[in-house]
């Protein structure tokens, strides 16, 4: 195993083409004080807690039942965090698509900082490749693989989460295992619709060629 601390937008090559586990691909450290990440969240009632997650299936869920774990998922800037979690693979370019203003009201948004060394899976594009494993598999949809991926390194309990690029941006993102949550610190949440979010917020929107209704 191999472990680097490096800027997450960094590609790394993996050590050992078609790895057949997990052991064999690449690991490697963020360190403490990284530059912030983002986290952008659906919070309808008001008291979801900025590091707070539940057990829905997601990207990189516990594909088991009953889930051991949940998934925080970050992104190293405010348009990566947003495209990941409000654009949908399936909207870019589609002409006609519109989100509700109302619904847009209930998406907060927080910085997150690195308190202690997070240790975590490479699943960046290259990383995929030369591990022998289809890029698509940091994809929208299907869920299955990744989170038969983030199974897997669940079960390695050295590891913290999983490094891979947005789909959108091909920037870089993080999910994080609930049981690591006590190395990240967040900042109170704000609204994606309100200043100093809104401006942002309505730019992306139209970048995306989503409408607002």
């Amino acid at each position: 195993m191999t472990t680097i601390s490096t800027p997450l937008t960094t590609n790394i090559a993996a050590p050992s083409p078609y790895a057949t586990d997990l052991n064999q691909a690449l690991h490697f450290s963020i360190r403490e004080n990284h530059p912030v990440f983002y986290r952008v969240y659906y919070n309808k009632e008001g008291d979801k807690q900025p590091l707070g997650c539940g057990f829905g299936s997601s990207r990189f869920s516990d594909p088991q039942r009953p889930p051991r774990f949940a998934t925080i998922y970050l992104a190293v800037d405010f348009e990566t965090a947003f495209a990941e979690t409000i654009v949908r693979r399936s909207r870019i370019g589609n002409p006609g698509v519109v989100r509700e203003e109302q619904e847009l009201n209930y998406w907060q948004v927080t910085r997150v900082t690195v308190k202690e060394r997070l240790r975590v899976l490479a699943l960046t594009d290259g990383d995929l490749v030369l591990a022998g494993l289809h890029p698509d598999i940091t994809g929208a949809d299907p869920h299955t693989p990744g989170q038969h991926l983030a199974g897997m390194a669940f079960d390695d309990e050295r590891l913290d989460g999983v490094c891979y690029h947005s789909y959108l941006t091909h920037l870089a993102c993080l999910a994080v295992f609930d049981r690591a949550r006590h190395k990240l610190q967040a900042t109170p949440h704000e609204a994606i619709m309100l200043p100093p979010w809104r401006r942002e917020t309505l730019k992306l929107l139209k970048s995306y060629h989503v409408g607002l209704v």
